[in-house]
């Protein structure tokens, strides 16, 4: 159904249009046929501006999911596992000057 919806229409819009529209509808039938084609008019603009808001939160969320996994790494298939060490490179860095400079020199042989 929605190849037949120009690509700005998407379906969040179309329901919200039909449905609000469709209570608007109802509720000016009670007060006769301008109040009729008021609540349509009413109806229609409040649906569109529902159904904008639905899709574009939709979007925005979609895109942070999507964010969200790339980052972890949930579609591609590694979960964040790769080539990682436990040690900082901090701390292997003091080691080797600790190492270095702390190490006493070796005993003078004495002939």
């Amino acid at each position: 159904m929605s190849e037949f919806l120009p690509r700005k229409l998407r379906p969040a819009v179309l329901v919200g249009v039909l449905s609000s529209a469709a209570g608007g509808v109802v509720l000016g039938a009670m007060t006769g046929p301008v109040g009729l084609g008021i609540g349509l008019a009413l109806g229609a603009v409040a649906g569109l501006i529902i159904g904008i808001v639905i899709e574009g939160e939709e979007h925005r969320s979609d895109a942070r999911t999507r964010e969200l996994d790339e980052i972890i790494g949930s579609t591609t298939g590694d979960m964040s596992a790769g080539p990682v060490s436990l040690v900082s490179q901090e701390a292997e860095e003091r080691k080797r000057w600790a190492e270095e400079w702390l190490t006493p020199p070796p005993p003078a042989m004495s002939r």
